[in-house]
């Protein structure tokens, strides 16, 4: 039996259940990607990029090794094998997945993974770019509290083909949250943690597993240090270096799709969509206002798609 989903623009097949992605009973978007277990070599023969836990070769395969978890081999854009480590659990093996290795398939199907949080509106998708540690999976559940509904925890996709409007593929169907921020949205914990100490909150129930085309951009940063509370809106080549910044891997990107260009379809995005940068108060204190705080200072009015109850998040 395999299971069948969506995550990032791309259609995932795998013979076992991969949790927090999105089901969907029929591919959709041109890109099937199967996911299987195998062996996995520890080094490529000749990689033409050669990093610590990262090899590509010139066929453009990949391995991303995360040491003490599981081998991931990329082949022919369409595959990916996953060796566990001896000991290794496949559930924290497929966590991993999540980020690098399919970042990197992104890529090398000429779509651009983006490091931000994401959200649904009426007006198309808004999204949240920070640094770990930023707040901004809380304030992506702040805001689901309102009605919006969650497209990314911190991983996205842009797709820009030809002269249709840019759009963004979601990410998964959960939220990493830490104890504190749990507790500060009035959240029951969700059973255990995982290994970095942070929870896994489902969230198929507001999940928006379509793509949209993005309203608006926001760069988050914590005021401190005498910095004053304040959102400015970027424009030109500002808009774009922000946009440029929120890309994932993109060294390592570079040359696994020919024919593709990141810097011409984050341009395009930087053109068509509002772009802030936000330095907001830093504090759990604040979370209740910073929904109004925010919106109350970027220039585009943004409501959510469906009016729900805050328990939404529960």
């Amino acid at each position: 039996m395999n299971f069948r989903y969506r995550a990032l623009g791309l259609d995932i097949v795998a013979p076992f259940a991969l949790p927090g992605f999105w089901r969907s009973d029929r591919a959709t978007t041109g890109r099937e990607i199967e996911i299987e277990l195998g062996p996995v070599p520890p080094r490529l023969e000749e990689p033409v990029c050669d990093r610590p836990l990262l090899q590509i070769d010139a066929t453009g395969a990949v391995l991303f090794r995360v040491p003490g978890v599981a081998r991931y081999l990329l082949s022919e854009r369409r595959r990916v094998t996953l060796e566990l480590a001896p000991g290794a659990a496949l559930d924290r093996a497929l966590d991993f997945l999540k980020g690098a290795p399919l970042a990197l398939l992104c890529h090398q199907w000429g779509l651009v993974p983006l490091e931000a949080a994401g959200l649904a509106s009426n007006e198309g998708a808004l999204l949240l770019g920070a640094g770990p540690g930023c707040g901004k999976s809380t304030l992506t559940l702040a805001l689901a509290a309102r009605g919006f509904r969650l497209m990314s925890d911190g991983l996205c996709a842009l797709e820009a083909k030809g002269d249709c409007e840019p759009v963004i593929w979601p990410g998964f169907a959960q939220v990493k949250l830490w104890p504190d921020s749990l507790e500060a949205l009035n959240i029951a914990r969700p059973g255990e943690p995982n290994p970095g100490g942070r929870y896994m909150l489902s969230a198929e129930s507001w999940f928006e597993p379509e793509a949209r085309p993005v309203a608006a951009i926001v760069s988050l940063r914590f005021a401190r240090g005498g910095v004053a509370e304040r959102v400015t809106r970027r424009r030109g080549g500002a808009a774009f270096e922000t946009l440029m910044n929120l890309q994932s891997l993109s060294d390592a990107g570079r040359g696994l799709s020919p024919g593709a260009n990141p810097m011409q379809a984050i341009g395009r995005l930087a053109a068509r969509a509002a772009v802030h940068e936000a330095w907001y108060p830093r504090g759990l204190e604040h979370l209740a206002d910073l929904p109004d705080w925010l919106f109350a200072r970027i220039d585009l009015a943004l409501s959510p798609p469906d009016r729900v109850t805050e328990a939404q998040c529960a």
